[in-house]
């Protein structure tokens, strides 16, 4: 009887006391929640990149040339930066009758390039270390001849009553040897008195008389212009200074010139 008595009490300790381990295990396991639900409500960021400065590409804001667009005459043209930029190099490529010149890129193009009635323009292009502009193109121009050239000689001593008479000489750099005649002339004044000018040979011709001479006093200025066609005009002049040696009469005067020209 004392036997199963003893037995009984020790079978609901240990029966009570393996319930209460397991309870506070399970509250144990609940109070701490999973790692991955940690991980899926973090916030997200992203690293921030260095700042970099901004890279400015050349631009391009005129085109002009500075010389004039003629046969026998460099023709050169000014690029120009909307921003001046030591450091910028500009790339020329030119154009004659729509055809490249390849062996140019600068920006003069040699006259020997060309010639009087061709149509050039240029192609422009900014460079700057690895960047370059928007290409630009000039407007076209029409290449003129090169204007006559005048070779005025002296003027020799005459009298009057008596006949003037001078020759003006002037070529065209542009003439190829054995075509005719390019060049005409055209005289500016007098023309009033008597005076006349060929104007396809260049001769002035005056018949001088006492009156005429009156008119004049002691001297005149005899202007004329040499004209070739799509060329720009030459003008130009010679003076005549009348004077009166002492010793001669007075009914035979003699006129002595100087001659003063320039070309204009």
């Amino acid at each position: 009887m004392k036997t199963t008595l003893f037995l009984f009490l020790v079978y609901s300790l240990l029966a009570c006391g393996g319930a209460q381990s397991e309870t506070s295990l399970s509250v144990e396991k609940k109070s701490t929640p999973p790692l991955s639900v940690k991980k899926a409500n973090a916030p997200k960021t992203k690293p921030t990149p260095p700042q970099q400065q901004k890279r400015e590409y050349p631009v391009i804001s005129e085109l002009k040339f500075l010389s004039p667009a003629q046969s026998k005459t460099d023709l050169e043209l000014q690029a120009k930066l909307e921003v001046p930029d030591k450091e910028v190099r500009f790339d020329f490529r030119w154009f004659v009758n729509d055809k490249e010149i390849t062996e140019v890129r600068t920006s003069i193009l040699p006259s020997h390039r060309f010639k009087n009635g061709d149509w050039v323009h240029c192609r422009v292009t900014a460079i700057k270390e690895d960047m370059e502009s928007r290409m630009v193109k000039s407007k076209y121009v029409k290449i003129l001849g090169a204007p006559p050239v005048l070779k005025l000689g002296p003027i020799e001593e005459f009298s009057v009553p008596g006949k003037f008479h001078y020759q003006i000489r002037a070529t065209d750099p542009d003439a190829v040897y054995g075509e005719e005649n390019t060049l005409s002339f055209e005289l500016i004044s007098p023309k009033d008195l008597g005076l006349s000018l060929d104007p396809k040979t260049g001769e002035i011709n005056w018949d001088l008389s006492e009156e005429t001479i009156k008119k004049l006093k002691d001297k005149i200025k005899i202007k004329f212009k040499v004209i070739k066609k799509g060329a720009p005009e030459v003008s130009s002049s010679i003076t005549l200074t009348f004077s009166q040696p002492e010793q001669q009469k007075k009914d035979e005067p003699i006129i002595r010139k100087t001659s003063r020209f320039g070309i204009t």
